[in-house]
């Protein structure tokens, strides 16, 4: 397998990321303590608001088949995820262990959990790779090209939520929240394109805003400014890579996007077994539909993990198809299978790959 050749790496290219800002111990265990604490705060309103009772003999009908079906979705789920971080790392560095690109996703949901609207996520898996070798600039390359896949997947996947659920969801919270979602989705997709056919605007209009903000206020006008210069440099480089790397390989952004489709696919279907197994029963289409605009909510929610916000609009979204005594039930599967035990997982990958590094 070739590697893509670039031309001499420079100074800025070998420049190591700043591990503690990236991984600031204190920021991780801030997150982690406001993620347990409005996870725990909204299951226990979930909980109490239902009769326990009830939720008691739901946890005694739980079928064991299909949370083990569940199970081995959740690990398709990392498997894809991995996988489609491979096909990128595979052309950078030939030989690079499935492995690795494994544990940068694993290292993206853990700390992607314990910070705000999933900002560490990205310097977490970035890390991973700068460990095996692959520089920052290609590492970016990667979580870009996927994170483009994932804001094309996402209005189409709205489009077609539309076309199977009709009218049934025509009135109340749904139709806004999907509306609204779309309409993010497709603003901050276009914005990408824009910084990938056309960098200069996208490089000019920084700069243009660093000076503008900097007038207001001199203290801040040399800082702004060389963030302006910097961001300016930084979309040129980040769109060369992408353009080199996509020309060279022409099949990697559609095999990309066709990861991305069964990756979140595959979340959908989970959230689907996880009804069965408690013995209910729902139209497939509606609960994929439904799906869709928890993704919508959840993609950009401002707190740790989504926690407090997820459990409530999982809960509002679902009482339309499941009985009130399931919701609860229900809300803490679809967090166990989807978030917490890959999160659990990540923060071993993370921990590990940091007593490593500062042992070397």
């Amino acid at each position: 397998m070739n590697k893509i050749r670039h031309k001499p790496v420079t100074t800025e290219q070998r420049e190591q990321p700043d591990i503690k800002k990236a991984f600031s111990i204190k920021t991780i265990r801030k997150g982690i303590i406001y993620f347990l604490l409005l996870s725990l705060t909204s299951f226990t309103i979930l909980f109490f608001y239902n009769n326990t009772t009830e939720v008691a003999q739901v946890l005694k009908n739980l079928s064991p088949s299909y949370f083990l079906l569940a199970l081995l979705m959740a690990g398709l789920d990392l498997w894809i995820g991995g996988f489609r971080n491979h096909i990128f790392a595979a052309r950078y560095q030939s030989g690079i262990s499935k492995w690795v690109c494994f544990k940068a996703n694993l290292a993206n949901i853990f700390l992607g959990a314990v910070t705000p609207s999933q900002s560490g996520g990205g310097p977490a898996q970035m890390y991973i790779w700068y460990r095996a070798g692959i520089t920052l600039t290609q590492a970016f390359t990667i979580s870009l090209v996927n994170w483009f896949s994932t804001l094309l997947f996402f209005p189409l996947s709205a489009l077609l939520a539309i076309y199977f659920i009709g009218n049934e969801f025509s009135e109340g919270l749904f139709p806004i929240l999907l509306k609204s979602g779309f309409s993010i989705f497709t603003t901050v997709f276009l914005v990408v394109v824009i910084a990938f056919w056309k960098p200069m605007w996208i490089g000019k209009g920084a700069k243009l805003l660093a000076e503008a903000l900097g007038n207001l206020n001199s203290k801040w006008k040399k800082k702004l400014n060389r963030w302006g210069d910097k961001t300016y440099r930084a979309v040129q480089g980040y769109q060369m890579s992408c353009k080199e790397t996509l020309l060279r390989y022409p099949w990697l952004w559609p095999a990309s996007f066709l990861l991305t489709v069964l990756l979140y696919f595959n979340k959908f279907c989970l959230a689907y077994v996880l009804v069965l197994g408690m013995g209910a029963t729902a139209d497939f289409w509606t609960v994929i539909a439904v799906q869709v605009v928890l993704q919508f909510v959840l993609y950009f929610a401002p707190s740790p993990g989504g926690s407090g916000i997820a459990e409530f609009s999982i809960a509002v979204l679902m009482a339309s198809i499941l009985a009130a005594d399931l919701i609860p039930v229900f809300t803490l599967l679809h967090r166990i299978f989807l978030l917490f035990l890959p999160a659990v997982i990540g923060s071993a990958v993370v921990l590990r790959e940091l007593k490593k590094h500062a042992a070397e």
